[in-house]
């Protein structure tokens, strides 16, 4: 169990995870920072200007280690040939937002890329010409693997939590949700509901948290057999929190 105090006469138990949008999110999302350290190093700066260009890569773009050296280089020259048409299209700005894309497959890269080209009139972001920015694409099957991944959270944390409860604990789920482009409150409320029906022990509470700098937004998602249809959000800046889990600020 991840925390267990007493708040009064009444004992709880905690604990947390967190969540993703499908299997294999969090690793998808690590493999990608690494892979695109290789590229934008080599792309920012290079583009035809004006021009801002945005990259976009599939959800999972590993690809085994002698082979990372090679689909980058390929990407990088992919890019640029690219830029240089999109900018010939038309050099003060794209004619039409047909014109602004280009989707093939290169060669020696094993999935299909995407490349747009906008340019911003406004002085402030003068900056961005010739920058580029890498991004992915969801997953055209997002709406099925979300029910999996929630599924396999509950089969994770529910039974130490209902131990708790056999025990008089008043158990609380936290979910930290980091994915603000693929999910928010009303897709993981939607999500945990459906979980119900498998598990009749549910946690007694089941909370939202948003990390977001020091910051941190707490969202009560369910309690007691009620998911609220009103959800506040509670700011709470993480600097004044103690962290329960070191045994020696446990009381």
């Amino acid at each position: 169990m991840e925390v267990e105090f007493r708040l009064g006469d009444q004992a709880y138990a905690l604990e947390h995870t967190q969540i993703e949008s499908f299997p294999g999110q969090i690793q998808a999302n690590l493999d990608f920072i690494s892979f695109i350290a290789g590229l934008e190093p080599e792309l920012t700066g290079t583009l035809p200007k004006p021009g801002t260009y945005t990259l976009l890569l599939p959800m999972f773009v590993k690809v085994p280690a002698v082979q990372v050296k090679l689909v980058q280089t390929a990407i990088i020259a992919w890019v640029k040939k690219k830029a240089i048409e999109l900018h010939a299209r038309g050099p003060v700005r794209p004619r039409s937002r047909r014109d602004d894309w280009i989707t093939e497959t290169p060669p020696d890269v094993p999935y299909p890329l995407w490349i747009s080209r906008t340019v911003y009139d406004h002085p402030a972001n003068a900056h961005l010409n010739g920058s580029v920015m890498i991004t992915r694409i969801a997953q055209s099957d997002l709406d099925n693997q979300r029910p999996v991944r929630m599924a396999m959270t509950m089969e994770k944390k529910n039974p130490k939590l209902v131990r708790c409860k056999a025990a008089g604990a008043r158990t609380i789920l936290v979910l930290e949700d980091n994915d603000i482009s693929l999910s928010n409150d009303a897709i993981l409320s939607e999500q945990l509901e459906k979980q119900t029906a498998t598990y009749t022990n549910m946690p007694d509470e089941v909370w939202l948290v948003w990390p977001v700098g020091a910051t941190w937004y707490v969202q009560l998602l369910y309690s007691s057999g009620v998911y609220p249809e009103e959800r506040d959000i509670t700011p709470v800046e993480s600097a004044i929190l103690r962290d329960l889990t070191n045994s020696q600020d446990r009381g």
